[in-house]
């Protein structure tokens, strides 16, 4: 109902900005053994490099990214507390960085509220 009075946010996406996230993120999650879900970023970051542009946006969208058991959002097994934050922070990165992309993800928007109360106790 409210939804018309929403700032409508034209797609930017910057590969500049997204690759060192996803590096980063990949980097961690091979780090700490959760190799699916390094190999889905892995994926990901491809797309983007390779200007496939809709399978990108498909990919950083998913249930892989952002679903329940399993996604890379809420893996665990990092080494040390000070990986499981680094961790944290790089998924906080990546969400504002969809979001002031104009990459809409009611999903990724849910995780990173609650990543943001987590990273703060």
């Amino acid at each position: 109902m409210f939804s018309i009075f929403k700032k409508s946010i034209e797609e930017n996406i910057d590969k500049s900005e997204f690759e060192p996230v996803l590096n980063r993120l990949i980097d961690l999650l091979n780090e700490s053994s959760n190799i699916a879900q390094a190999k889905w970023v892995e994926k990901t970051k491809s797309a983007l490099l390779c200007n496939n542009i809709a399978d990108f946006k498909r990919k950083i969208n998913s249930v892989d990214m952002w679903g329940g058991s399993g996604a890379v959002w809420e893996v665990g097994g990092f080494k040390t507390k000070l990986n499981e934050r680094e961790f944290i922070l790089e998924i906080i990165k990546l969400t504002e960085l969809m979001k002031s992309s104009g990459l809409k993800s009611n999903a990724a928007q849910s995780r990173s509220k609650l990543l943001k109360r987590v990273i703060k106790e």
